[in-house]
């Protein structure tokens, strides 16, 4: 059974969003993204057995809401460890967000999370991949 462990909740990302043109008192997404967590043990997935060893990474992504008919978003998350030992994490998202002043990008270092409020600090450029695999 695959292990996690997430030494404080102050460095998950939590995000609800406002009211905005997209977005109406009836409507809304509450989100948490939990990047970094060391992971260890085993998955199985249609009888085969896979090792998750140590010095892995997991991302816990739990949400709930209701959404506009119409939406689409960004996301990604990633984590690495530095060369002196700390976890670093990233988690960028959105699209889904735009115009509410909501934003769910942070940075994780050592386990501390550090926000990234002004979205004009991220461009994010996807490429569409071809084929299994890229």
């Amino acid at each position: 059974m695959p292990r996690s462990t997430s030494p404080s909740p102050a460095r998950r990302t939590t995000t609800v969003s406002p009211s905005s043109c997209r977005w109406s008192t009836r409507r809304f997404q509450y989100t948490v993204k939990d990047v970094a967590l060391p992971a260890s043990g085993t998955i199985t997935t249609d009888g085969v057995r896979h090792d998750v060893p140590a010095g892995s990474w997991a991302v816990l992504d739990h949400g709930r809401g209701r959404w506009p008919y119409d939406v689409a978003w960004n996301w990604g998350a990633g984590a690495e460890s530095a060369s002196d030992g700390r976890s670093i994490g990233l988690q960028v998202g959105g699209r889904w967000t735009d115009g509410t002043g909501a934003t769910e990008n942070a940075v994780i270092v050592g386990g501390v999370l550090h926000n990234i409020l002004d979205t004009r600090a991220l461009e994010l450029r996807f490429r569409r991949r071809s084929g299994p695999g890229g």
